[in-house]
């Protein structure tokens, strides 16, 4: 299933979260989570600010997202996280020697993962993933209960 959002020319698949090319109000950049209605086969779209949807973290905003989420999940919630650091930041010069850029300069680090942060197809991937893996795993769930 499909949804079309204001402003995308071509439809965007479901259960996806999605950045609008164009600042819709002011300079707050807004995302959009799709998903379906199954009892209606329907879709909604939910629009997060930047403020409310963050991409990028210090390591301390994510410790305190991740307390927040412990509260509100358990201790026991399972979860999946994909974390870099400056340290994941490698350039390799043409003698194979490894050249680390952010060691030192938190500017330039931010930069990146900033800029990274607003590459959409990365949560496309992740989220049709999970999407994927969710529907086999619930199937197999279920046959193995019957």
């Amino acid at each position: 299933m499909y949804c079309r959002l204001q402003g995308y020319p071509t439809p965007l698949p479901v259960s996806c979260i999605v950045r609008h090319p164009v600042p819709l109000c002011g300079s707050l950049c807004h995302f959009y989570r799709c998903h379906t209605k199954p009892a209606e086969g329907l879709f909604s779209c939910n629009v997060f600010s930047v403020e409310q949807f963050h991409l990028n973290y210090t390591l301390q905003q994510l410790k305190d997202r991740v307390e927040t989420l412990i509260e509100q999940q358990g201790e026991t919630a399972y979860c999946a996280a994909w974390i870099y650091t400056k340290e994941d930041v490698c350039n390799i010069t043409d003698d194979g020697d490894e050249v680390y850029p952010c060691e030192g300069n938190p500017e330039l680090t931010e930069r990146i993962f900033n800029e990274v942060g607003n590459i959409d197809h990365i949560y496309t991937v992740i989220q049709d993933c999970v999407n994927e893996v969710a529907e086999e795993q619930t199937m197999l769930y279920q046959q193995e209960l019957v």
